[in-house]
Order: structure tokens, then C-alpha cells, then sequence
């Protein structure tokens, strides 16, 4: 049976790649386009827009698992979860981004060293370190060597990861908790309705 055109769409990674050119090459086109906004203040704008779509990418591949739980029919489902592993190091790319746009806007080693001291610093740096490691852990040969099960066991720091950026996001300005909000709080809902429907009994046919 052909599958509908959605599900064989989301199958292949020609539209998430597109998405992934288009999110970083956006913040450039619009300073280059002399976006006032934009140009204001380039570095805060392209560390912004870098932190703010690795978020992103993190909590759509945390929502995966819990929409394949919910949704086990769901051939959509189906199709964006091939796509886990390259949306998680997706995640890493622009934190990878983010950190390197701080690094610009604080004008280099000597401009960190006067805002190592921030809490939302630290937890940064420290998510930063957590999605490296689930990036290289990423590559076939290291999963092959690990195992499944103990690959599984070493992702589940991805959630880590999540409470770890949604303090760096809510704590560095008075906007930051709501902002946070929107990108963990559907998270949290559908990581709470996964939990609810694995611990449901199983209705045994009579």
C-alpha cells in the first residue's frame, strides 16, 4: 500500500536539511538585507537566534519518544522519529553556534572571564558539554560499540541537557522564564501523558 504523501515526505531528510540551511543562513541574510533589528546588535542577535533554535531542535527530538508512545498508529510519527539522531546533533550544531556567538560578543577570553561567574553561564557550558558527548556517542561505530541498551542508557542525558537549558534560557533576563516556558512547558505535557499511558494496565481481550 502507498504511503500517503505527508508520511513520505517527513520519511526522507531533503525537507529537514532544507530547514536546517534555511534556520542558519536566516539571521545572516537579514543582517546582510541591513534588518534594523538585526543590526542593532549582530553578535546578540546571531547568539539569540543560534540559542534559540538549538532549544528548539533539543525539545523536538525529547518530543519524539512520548509522540510515538501516544500516537503508535501514526505513520507521521513514525516518519519524523528516522529523523532523531540527526535532529539531536542538530541540536548540538547551533549550540555549537550559540557558543561561538558568545564568544564574539563578549569580544573573546578576556570578555568571558567577566561573566564566568553568572549561574546561567555555567548551566549553559554545561548543557553545551552534555549534547557534545550525545554527539559524538552518535557516530555508527560508537553506538555499535556501546550496545543499544547502553547507548539508550547514556541518551537519557539528553534530559539533563533540557533542565539544564531551560535554566540557562529563564535565568539570563526577566523575559527568559516565560520564553522558557514555551519551549519546555509542551514538552512537559506530553513527557507527563507518555508516563500516564505506559502505566495504564493493559486491557486483556475477553
Amino acid at each position: 500500500m502507498t504511503r500517503p504523501w505527508a508520511e513520505r515526505i517527513l520519511g526522507g531528510k531533503l525537507w529537514l536539511w532544507v530547514l536546517i540551511v534555511a534556520l542558519a543562513a536566516y539571521p545572516w541574510l537579514r543582517l546582510l538585507s541591513g534588518d534594523p533589528f538585526a543590526s542593532a546588535n549582530p553578535a546578540q542577535y546571531l547568539l539569540d537566534h543560534a540559542g534559540t533554535v538549538a532549544t528548539a531542535f533539543l525539545v523536538a527530538v525529547l518530543s519524539l519518544t512520548p509522540l510515538r508512545v501516544l500516537f503508535p498508529a501514526s505513520g507521521l510519527v513514525r516518519s519524523l522519529n528516522r529523523h532523531r539522531r540527526l535532529v539531536g546533533v542538530t541540536a548540538f550544531g547551533f549550540a555549537v553556534l550559540h557558543l561561538g556567538y558568545f564568544w564574539l560578543h563578549v569580544d573573546g577570553w578576556a570578555g568571558a572571564m567577566k561573566e564566568i561567574d553568572k549561574p546561567f553561564i555555567w548551566s549553559g557550558l554545561a548543557a553545551w558539554m552534555v549534547l557534545a558527548v550525545l554527539a559524538i556517542t552518535s557516530l555508527n561505530a560508537i553506538v555499535r560499540a556501546m550496545g543499544a541498551r547502553g547507548w539508550k542508557r547514556l541518551h537519557r542525558a539528553a534530559y539533563f541537557a533540557a533542565a539544564l537549558a531551560f535554566y540557562h534560557q529563564a535565568a539570563q533576563q526577566k523575559e527568559g522564564y516565560s520564553e522558557a516556558l514555551w519551549f519546555f512547558a509542551p514538552l512537559a505535557v506530553l513527557e507527563i501523558a507518555r508516563i500516564v499511558r505506559q502505566r495504564r494496565p493493559t486491557r486483556q481481550m475477553s
